[in-house]
């Protein structure tokens, strides 16, 4: 049977006709429907602010109208691959071409699009990452930060304000991000805590309840705990606090996601994690983002709406950089060579390293409240 794809051409409102203007179409993978469309959705909106901030500059005479093609992947990795070559149209004149594609909030689908972007040559900027990722090859890379740089500043903190003198770990098996993380944290924390046996742990209630009997006895004084998804955490936590765990729970950004803390409930509170947006921003343009975000929406920005306006932002100096109707081969460099460029995520300044590993900073987050604040504050 054949396959049907819904497109969407999306651009910001403006006075007058823009006939006449020129246009850089960038492609946008996003799932809106299917277990993933919250992220997409979420994903989308941010995109959508940051082109209408685009063409009000472009408006100015700062730079080409932008539009955004934009194709529903539903989450799915054959859907994704396929969407990737559709969009790319080989043999098509490269004003008629997407100038990059972005998209991408589900490990799977990023991958196989980043596999496809590789077979079809045209740059690929996904919002979720792995190694396997810019390992694909020179035509794809991510957003998303190095594992131990999402960890770094968290970690600082808590070994200067918190100094625990004994640390335990919980990984989800299987999760290699988190394998890496663990490793980082165990040897940072080792200069000033005692080093408890680390856990793996899978899918059952059975083994978490287990694991969290053996966690009461060894009483730690923090314990690093990831099972590579929100909600893995947040069933983990409150299997923790229900069975008297009361040690201090450091996680990763998945604990941001609204799915961790609405079925973390109050078994959140207190934990640390490291944060690349927070609802009251974490930079200067993320207050100006979550203010601009809250008068068109009429809602609290969100992290992956943050995300969705980063990609938008780092694709529009790409295209910027490489000049009207360049060939993919040039976005593509323009895309690597981009250094310290301001953004509403982390610290506010976004850079690829020469092995197109990205790089922002985190801020250290604490639960505390029912909301995430600032760890300092």
């Amino acid at each position: 049977m054949r396959r049907r794809f819904a497109l969407w051409l999306i651009a910001a409102s403006l006075p007058g006709s823009v006939s006449a203007m020129a246009e850089t179409s960038i492609g946008v993978l996003l799932p809106l429907t299917g277990p993933h469309a919250q992220e997409g959705q979420a994903a989308l909106r941010g995109m959508r602010l940051a082109v209408r901030e685009a063409n009000a500059a472009m408006v100015r005479g700062d730079r080409n109208f932008i539009v955004l093609i934009t194709a529903d992947d539903a989450g799915g990795a054959a859907t994704a691959a396929q969407l990737v070559h559709h969009l790319a149209r080989p043999g098509a004149p490269a004003a008629e071409q997407p100038r990059l594609l972005v998209g991408l909030t589900a490990p799977d689908a990023a991958l196989a699009a980043s596999v496809a972007a590789n077979e079809a040559h045209i740059p690929l900027l996904t919002l979720v990452g792995s190694p396997a990722i810019s390992g694909a090859g020179k035509w794809s890379s991510t957003l998303e930060d190095d594992a131990d740089l999402e960890i770094d500043t968290v970690l600082a903190e808590v070994k200067s304000r918190i100094k625990p003198a004994s640390v335990a770990s919980i990984i989800g098996r299987g999760n290699e991000r988190g394998i890496g993380q663990n490793i980082y944290v165990r040897y940072e924390l080792s200069y000033v805590s005692r080093l408890l046996p680390g856990e793996e742990i899978g899918a059952t209630d059975s083994e978490a309840a287990s694991l969290a009997t053996r966690m009461r006895a060894a009483n730690p004084d923090l314990i690093f705990l990831t099972t590579g998804s929100p909600e893995g955490d947040a069933r983990l936590i409150q299997t923790l606090r229900r069975t008297g765990v009361t040690s201090r729970i450091l996680a990763t950004a998945d604990a941001l996601s609204p799915d961790f803390t609405r079925l973390a409930g109050d078994a959140a509170e207190g934990v640390m994690a490291p944060a690349d947006f927070l609802p009251a921003g974490t930079n200067e343009r993320a207050q100006d983002f979550a203010r601009q975000y809250q008068e068109l929406y009429g809602a609290t920005a969100t992290r992956w709406a943050a995300i969705g306006h980063t990609a938008i932002t780092i694709a529009r100096e790409a295209t910027h950089r490489a000049g009207p109707d360049a060939p993919h081969a040039a976005v593509r460099d323009a895309l690597d060579s981009i250094r310290r460029l301001p953004i509403v995520l982390g610290g506010g300044s976004f850079s690829f390293d020469a092995n197109r590993t990205a790089s922002y900073d985190f801020v250290p987050a604490i639960r505390r409240g029912g909301a995430w604040v600032r760890l300092s504050n």
